[in-house]
């Protein structure tokens, strides 16, 4: 009885054997293939990271403008616009480190949440204003002025 419970076993193996070496063993692709598609994702990451980042900022300057009683909202892609009209650089230093929103008028003293009382500094120009009300976008027109050079 034992010879042919390992016969039967014996078979067994046999025939498991024969059918692990009929199956198709899949080939791994290139890694070369693989490493653009990670770089796009990490840089999409990225991306999606400062987006996400700018929407947090945003939703805290519209919540705070409801709790001050100022209301209004802006979307980035205004935000974006202010950034380019100003070149991405401090309006009051003209550095060109990361910009923050400031309020021309402060949420606190009532001022809206609105594009019209945006205006891009650098986060050490924006503590430096603090809650006062310093509106440097006229500088944007006359910086312009500056760097235009007739044809």
């Amino acid at each position: 009885m034992g010879s042919g419970q390992s016969g039967d076993g014996a078979t067994g193996d046999a025939r498991l054997a024969d059918l692990l070496g009929r199956m198709p063993t899949p080939e791994p692709p290139p890694l070369d293939s693989l490493v653009p598609a990670t770089v796009r994702q990490r840089e999409r990451r990225a991306v999606n990271v400062d987006r996400a980042r700018e929407v947090y900022k945003r939703d805290i300057h519209t919540y705070r403008a409801r709790v001050y009683g100022g209301g209004g909202s802006y979307e980035i892609y205004d935000w974006l616009r202010l950034c380019d009209a100003a070149g991405h650089r401090c309006l009051r230093c003209r550095s060109e480190e990361k910009l923050t929103v400031d309020h021309v008028v402060p949420l606190e003293e009532g001022g809206s949440n609105c594009i019209e009382n945006l205006q891009p500094l650098c986060a050490a120009c924006n503590r430096w204003k603090g809650r006062e009300s310093f509106d440097f976008r006229p500088l944007i027109q006359f910086i312009e002025l500056l760097e235009w050079r007739p044809l």
